[in-house]
Parts: C-alpha cells; sequence; structure tokens
C-alpha cells in the first residue's frame, strides 16, 4: 500500500537523499514486498523523464542559467530537489 511504500522510502531517502539509492539499498536489505518487481534505476529514470511535473522545482534560476551557457566546459547539471 502506499503509505507502507512511503514509509520505506522516506526511511531510506533520510540516509542517502537519493530515491533511487534508497530503493536499490531498500531492497538490498528486504524491505521491498517480495512479491515486486525488481528495482530498476532505469525504470526510475524512464518515470521522471516522462511524467515528473517539473514546475514543483520552482523554475529556472536565470542567473545560473547565464553562468552555464558562457561557460566553455560541456557540463551536466541536475537536482535531486
Amino acid at each position: 500500500d502506499m503509505k507502507s511504500a512511503q514509509k520505506v522510502r522516506d526511511k531510506y531517502f533520510a540516509r542517502y537523499h537519493s530515491t533511487a539509492k534508497a530503493l536499490a539499498v531498500a531492497e538490498k536489505e528486504g524491505e521491498l514486498p517480495p512479491s515486486s518487481n525488481k528495482f530498476q534505476t532505469k525504470d526510475l529514470s524512464q518515470w521522471w523523464a516522462e511524467k515528473l511535473n517539473f514546475s514543483l522545482l520552482g523554475g529556472a534560476d536565470e542567473s545560473i542559467v547565464s553562468m552555464l551557457e558562457s561557460c566553455p566546459l560541456n557540463l551536466v547539471a541536475f537536482s535531486s530537489g
């Protein structure tokens, strides 16, 4: 059920500050139901890419966007927000 799932996620997220790491460790430690599918980070990444409401992240900070655009290096920026 959703309440139990959220409890496990929150327990491990507090420790690792990453949903993917939290779920991977929870699975390894036997916290996920045996009947559940094996946790795959690629599945979580795909779900985020297709379904995440990016407006929850607060929008772009134009000063950071400008700084990144003017940088001659190739960068990957992310938020675990």
